[in-house]
């Protein structure tokens, strides 16, 4: 890439991967599923090539917030589906969604893209057991190592 395409490592041709990037990693970090002041299980997935965190854990038969924002105009990540749950919601692009509901069974549920290509899971433990966000992935700041 040329001097005349690139200022302090930002690219002309996509002035908006920097924020992404930052965004992503500040927002997709493992610990932060909170509880609200309303009760509900609060976590937050960014989506830049891939969902982060792509691991949520949550308590059984407590209400939860997913909240997703998509930092990227890819078709694939057009949508989110929970098909265990019956779920899905269109994510338009660099705008936050809100995606409630309440687990009313324990188990690893699977959550895709329409083409199925972005993966995560969805852990639901038992109310005793602590919730929290993990990710599969390995070596990125904020990921499990």
């Amino acid at each position: 890439m040329g001097e005349a395409e690139q200022m302090q490592g930002v690219s002309i041709r996509d002035p908006w991967k920097a924020v992404r990037q930052a965004l992503g990693q500040a927002l997709g970090r493992r610990g932060t599923t909170r509880t609200g002041p309303d009760g509900f299980q609060e976590v937050n997935v960014v989506i830049s090539g891939r969902y982060r965190p792509d691991r949520l854990v949550v308590q059984q038969g407590r209400p939860v917030r997913i909240i997703f924002l998509r930092l990227e105009e890819d078709a694939c990540s057009e949508w989110v589906i929970f098909s265990a749950f019956g779920l899905e919601m269109p994510l338009p692009p660099f705008r936050k969604v809100t995606l409630s509901f309440i687990t009313d069974r324990c188990g690893e549920f699977l959550f895709t893209c329409r083409m199925g290509i972005y993966r995560g899971v969805l852990v639901v433990v038992p109310s005793r057991e602590k919730a929290g966000v993990e990710s599969t992935r390995t070596g990125e700041e904020g990921d499990k190592a």
